[in-house]
């Protein structure tokens, strides 16, 4: 395989042929051309996976699958994504990798501050975190009110030998206690994170897709 003076030159090769035979690097990454239908009364394409989809539903070829089976609803497709990343990073006909990036520039500005915190998961549970801490001073006051109404109340003296078993129980006893409160907080702090992430999956699934082009108006059934 012959290379041009000119990609000798600028030491790249050409995109589609064998460079790293040669020690030269891509000029470019090949990016095939996007597919993207909007189902419509005159072409109700469907969904591999949910079959019919509503009029106005936008639908992506994200891999390389072939004929009516390629297209999926692109808002369902980024839900599953943001469900579970590892399982969807490919496609589980042809195995090829689904490059979502390429959907996801077509966002607008908050369609991408929506995005942010879902690609940063860690950062999105620090800051998640944070404003927990931060709501739970706010209300320090009104709760401090509550625990000292709880502490004066004639109830809870009442179920004095209750509560004293673990006030003046053994280590072990109160270490028990305490990984288990820790744990009940800790696992509500995941659903609360949960429903975050689920609420902000929707909202982004809903603007990726309004903003996404229809690249493909008419196409022959194959």
């Amino acid at each position: 395989m012959a290379l041009s003076a000119e990609a000798l030159g600028k030491r790249h090769a050409v995109v589609g042929d064998t460079p790293f035979d040669f020690g030269f690097k891509h000029e470019e990454k090949y990016r095939p051309p996007l597919e993207i239908v909007e189902a419509s009364p005159l072409h109700p394409y469907e969904c591999r996976i949910h079959g019919e989809v509503d009029m106005g539903a936008k639908l992506v070829a994200p891999c390389l699958c072939r004929g009516t089976g390629k297209w999926m609803w692109f808002a369902d497709m980024n839900r599953r994504r943001r469900r579970d990343p590892l399982s969807s990073r490919e496609c589980g006909t042809c195995h090829a990798k689904i490059d979502y990036q390429a959907y996801q520039r077509f966002g607008s500005v908050l369609a991408q501050l929506v995005s942010w915190p879902l690609d940063h998961a860690l950062t999105f549970r620090c800051l998640l975190l944070a404003s927990f801490v931060f709501s739970s001073v706010l209300f320090v006051q009104p709760l401090s009110i509550l625990v000292i109404r709880v502490l004066t109340s004639s109830l809870f003296w009442r179920q004095h030998s209750l509560w004293a078993r673990v006030v003046y129980g053994p280590l072990p006893l109160k270490i028990v206690m305490y990984k288990y409160v820790g744990q009940l907080l800790w696992s509500y702090f995941l659903r609360a994170e949960g429903a975050v992430r689920e609420t902000l999956a929707e909202a982004e699934s809903i603007l990726l897709e309004r903003a996404l082009p229809v690249t493909v108006v008419a196409e022959d059934k194959e």
